[in-house]
């Protein structure tokens, strides 16, 4: 479809409705053409006429997104809509995308537009229902913002190769991985010193012929100001990161947009940032560290904490930080 849906509703937030404005889509059904909308609260609408003999379009089934079947009165003309509704306002950006997803498959099955619709949102229920039961946790949202923060940085380079490069939420090996670069990010609360909890002897065993990197970002829990990781989730959306796959990878850490209200609250300060080149004699534990190799055949699990508080190891200086993050975004390129 030539009309996108984030540039239809971003038009139609200029205007200020009594009760509903709404812009034609360029896709046009018997009954009409597939509008963008936007209500006196705000809420985002995309209206699709539904023929007299279809059936009602119904899905409440989610919290964030609702699809109902009325009817609407315009130049003295009743039409007939599937009124599909975003009801929360931090979903607006994914909503968007939504959307686009169901003009393409209104286009592909035009007799059945309703149908079509559905089943966009039932491919979408996971991260528009309702909020999740359990929430992430504190240390869970402050490791997440770690990685947030680079990927920003990242994105502020290349926002398609960022994304590429991100691959925590896939439980890859490491958090930012391109052939021949590697990156760690990890998030520490602690006050008095610089320390962070690494899992297992491979977290920092680098690939052979590639280098490795970690960075270490101390962060402080305030009340107010900081930083969040849906104020996060905004600034990359505003990079231009794909709005499609930032949400698909943020599912599969567990991370909703439907809690996003809730993780507001939880916000944190930058106290310090520190990066590191991760080599031969950096202080870690990998399966060289074992003389007897037959022991980590017996241990399932290890987990260790590294303090950085002193030197060495040495942090990176800033220019050099910068050639990594460039050099990281070219191989996902």
């Amino acid at each position: 479809m030539s009309d996108r849906s984030d540039v239809a509703f971003a038009l139609l937030q200029a205007e200020a409705p009594a009760e509903l404005v709404a812009r034609d889509s360029d896709l046009v059904l018997p009954g009409g053409a597939v509008q963008h909308a936007r209500d006196a609260l705000g809420r985002l609408h995309l209206l699709v006429p539904l023929a007299e003999d279809e059936p009602a379009a119904e899905d409440a089934a989610s919290r964030g997104v609702t699809m109902h079947t009325h009817e609407l009165v315009d130049r003295d003309v009743v039409h007939r809509y599937a009124d599909v509704t975003c009801q929360i306002a931090s979903l607006h950006d994914l909503f968007a995308v939504i959307c686009d997803e169901m003009l393409d498959a209104i286009a592909a099955a035009p007799m059945k537009p309703g149908v079509a619709c559905k089943a966009v949102v039932e491919r979408w229920r996971e991260l528009i229902g309702e909020p999740s039961e359990r929430l992430l946790s504190g240390q869970a949202l402050s490791g997440l913002l770690a990685e947030t923060h680079v990927l920003e940085a990242l994105a502020r380079m290349d926002p398609t190769s960022a994304l590429k490069v991100w691959t925590g939420p896939s439980k890859g090996r490491y958090d930012f991985i391109g052939p021949g670069l590697a990156l760690e990010a990890k998030a520490t609360t602690a006050r008095e010193r610089l320390t962070v909890e690494i899992h297992g002897v491979s977290q920092l065993d680098f690939p052979k012929d590639s280098r490795l990197f970690l960075s270490v970002e101390r962060l402080e829990s305030v009340p107010s100001g900081g930083d969040s990781v849906p104020d996060a989730v905004e600034r990359l959306l505003a990079c231009g990161v794909d709005t499609r796959g930032l949400m698909r990878a943020l599912g599969e850490i567990g991370y909703r947009p439907a809690d996003a209200t809730a993780y507001l609250k939880v916000r944190f300060r930058t106290l310090e940032l520190r990066y590191y080149s991760v080599d031969e004699n950096f202080p870690r534990i990998t399966a060289l560290s074992f003389t007897n190799r037959d022991v980590l055949e017996r241990v399932t699990q290890l987990r260790y904490v590294l303090d950085l508080t002193g030197t060495p190891p040495a942090s990176l200086p800033p220019m050099e930080v910068d050639g990594i993050m460039r050099d990281l975004v070219a191989e996902g390129a």
